[in-house]
């Protein structure tokens, strides 16, 4: 993949990977990204920039900028998977929701880790299906902070992590819904776009364990000072 991190970053079952601080995801300019397994990569919309800082990262200016990965069958998981991204929020977007990433529409959302800036501040992982899964959490957000969120799905079981530490969880049967809206990163088809940086996004076929997910954050978090 190029980068060569310390812990080593888990490969097993990766099936995207965008990372702006390796130049063969990303030059640093232009609206292509790469993608560093499977050749699946990323076009930025509406005017995404780049920042040299912590190695790299696309800034999102909160109005209408976002991350689009292409139609591929494989990124329609409607069973175990795992999400991954660092991000940081520059401005909250008023009381209202974030989908950081995901995938899915306001009528079948496949898949989603969600912020909400109000009253409290919450951390969402959300899917639909026959029952709905919806892990909320309470936190308190901070600006200009970066943050590793995860979430994980095996079987009946769903995770969600925040730098490498488990939150919250549940327990909701698949399959859950298939859509036919592509995969989009700072951005959820509906409610408000990201205002901040994305570095760093993966997706797995499987719920990694919180081992997995620990050594995922354990192998980046220098880059950011954490």
């Amino acid at each position: 993949m190029g980068t060569k991190y310390n812990p080593s970053i888990v490969r097993n079952g990766l099936l995207y990977y965008l990372d702006a601080a390796n130049t063969r995801s990303y030059s640093g300019s232009g609206f292509t990204v790469n993608g560093l397994v499977g050749g699946i990569g990323a076009t930025l919309v509406n005017g995404v920039g780049y920042g040299s800082t912590d190695n790299g990262y696309f800034n999102l200016d909160g109005t209408n900028d976002f991350i689009l990965a292409p139609d591929i069958a494989s990124l329609n998981l409607t069973s175990d998977l795992t999400a991954i991204v660092w991000f940081k929020i520059i401005a909250f977007p008023g009381n209202d929701w974030v989908r950081v990433i995901g995938k899915g529409d306001i009528s079948n959302r496949t898949f989603g880790f969600w912020y909400n800036s109000g009253s409290p501040n919450v951390f969402l992982y959300q899917r639909y299906g026959a029952s709905n899964v919806s892990i909320l959490i309470n936190t308190t957000l901070q600006l200009n902070t970066w943050y590793q969120g995860a979430v994980t799905s095996g079987g009946s079981s769903h995770r969600m992590y925040i730098n490498g530490l488990e939150i919250g969880n549940s327990t909701v049967s698949p399959p859950f819904s298939s859509s036919s809206s592509l995969l989009k990163i700072g951005y959820g088809d509906v409610h408000q776009y990201h205002n901040g940086y994305i570095s760093h996004s993966m997706i797995y076929n499987r719920a990694l364990t919180a081992q997995e997910v620990l050594q995922n954050y354990n192998a980046l978090k220098k880059r950011f000072g954490l």
